[in-house]
């Protein structure tokens, strides 16, 4: 098949799942044929534009045609009935002002709200299939039948306490959270923070024990990442833990928030939340969105803010508990390895609400 063929199926809805998968697997990998299907879907959007201009046209010459005729000599006619052309005339006038608006309020406008799209993934209602793999893993608490959520996005541990953190978005109507992956099973937890400037939120494990005989590999990253420096994320768009890679495409995120990176990365709903970290495996921001205009554009609220924010919580018992650490445990693995060792720190959020 040729690539051009592959955009097409992939624009207009007409791969599977897998093909999709797969398609979006090999964008994150391959620069060239990233800018290839950029080039082609900006191609395809420009004459989408030019066909519907040319339907407009169409349109008003047909209302042109109907009223005067399709002869551009218009004959003095003493019985021209004016009233009937000024009230044509206004007619279109305000179809065309009304038009406008339309096509502004529901074209424009809605383009723009929907560039950013918070990735919470809205879960169909079925049985986990993830609840099958907590047999393989003898620490994993015993089978039992986990309740399909409302909601799924990504959290991490901040600290052997049981504390970690997510993205605000993704709780924000929730009745309960609950968090699993295949080192600590299933388990229930609070919200003890939020900020919603910075559109993250702290929880507590109801089983905090299991956090204690862990090492948390999570250091924060203060000074600023640089443009195209190699990043990745590993969370769980889907019931397994997902890996993707990228860089930093800009220093800032949508509509220029200073507090974001903008990311070149293939991102999918159920990844808020996830952590993003630079080759040596230092923290450098969360996913809290993606572009839904611009394929492979995501964001990540910067490390050294929630950094800033985590040292800045008032209540003393908790800061010292959290207490966010910039040793790196990493840097010396190789990427494989960093992934083994960040995996049983990353879980599956799990949000239930009545509102879902």
């Amino acid at each position: 098949m040729r690539n051009t063929d592959l955009f097409d199926d992939y624009i207009t809805n007409r791969l599977s799942s897998e093909e999709k998968i797969e398609f979006e697997k090999k964008l994150g990998v391959d620069e060239d044929l990233r800018k290839e299907f950029f080039t082609h879907q900006l191609f395809i959007s420009q004459m989408v534009a030019v066909r519907q201009n040319q339907e407009l046209k169409n349109l008003m010459r047909e209302i042109h045609d109907d009223e005067f005729g399709s002869t551009p000599v218009i004959p003095i006619n003493s019985k021209i009935n004016y009233f009937r052309v000024a009230a044509v005339a206004a007619g279109i006038s305000i179809l065309i002002f009304v038009g406008g608006i339309s096509v502004y309020r529901f074209g424009f406008e809605k383009t723009s709200a929907a560039r950013y799209e918070e990735l919470v993934k809205r879960t169909v209602q079925r049985m986990e299939k993830a609840t099958l793999n907590l047999e393989k893993n003898k620490s994993a608490t015993p089978k039992k039948i986990i309740p399909p959520a409302n909601f799924e996005a990504t959290g991490f541990a901040i600290s052997a306490k049981g504390y970690f953190i997510t993205s605000l978005h993704s709780v924000k109507n929730a009745d309960s959270v609950k968090v699993q992956n295949e080192e600590i099973g299933f388990m229930t937890a609070e919200k003890v923070w939020e900020d919603s400037q910075l559109d993250v939120a702290i929880f507590k494990a109801s089983n905090p024990e299991l956090f204690a005989s862990k090492t948390i590999p999570i250091s924060f990253r203060l000074n600023q990442s640089d443009l195209g420096e190699k990043v990745f994320t590993i969370g769980y768009p889907r019931e397994t833990i997902v890996y993707s890679e990228g860089n930093v495409s800009a220093s800032s995120g949508f509509d220029g928030d200073t507090t974001k990176y903008q990311l070149s990365m293939l991102i999918n709903p159920g990844n808020s939340g996830s952590p993003v970290l630079d080759e040596k495996g230092n923290l450098i921001g969360i996913i809290s969105g993606r572009n839904t205009s611009e394929q492979g554009v995501s964001y990540a609220i910067k490390s050294k803010y929630i950094y800033q924010m985590l040292r800045q919580i008032p209540d003393e018992r908790l800061n010292k508990e959290i207490s966010p650490t910039n040793k790196n445990i990493l840097k010396k693995l190789n990427r494989t390895d960093q992934i083994k060792k960040l995996s049983p720190s990353v879980f599956n959020v799990k949000v239930y609400s009545s509102q879902g």
